[in-house]
This record gives C-alpha cells, structure tokens and sequence, in this order.
C-alpha cells in the first residue's frame, strides 16, 4: 500500500485498524529488517 502513496491514517482506514495499531505494526517491521539487514551484513 506504500507503494500507492498511501499515508499511515489511509491503510488503517483501509484495513479498519488504528493509526496507532499501523504504527505499531510499521515499528515492529523496520525491527525485523534492521536485525535481518544487520545479521547479512555481519556474515
């Protein structure tokens, strides 16, 4: 849905989640990318 320009606010109205809950959500996988992108570049 990043890819259609969509903001933070329009996939959870599109999803009928919260903003907060997208947020969230948005944290947790950057996390996930920062560690995986952290064990490839340690190996």
């Amino acid at each position: 849905m990043y890819l259609e320009g969509l903001t933070g606010r329009q996939i959870a109205r599109r999803l009928r989640l919260s903003a907060s809950r997208i947020c969230q959500i948005h944290g947790r996988v950057i996390e996930r990318l920062k560690s995986k992108l952290a064990t490839l570049a340690a190996g």
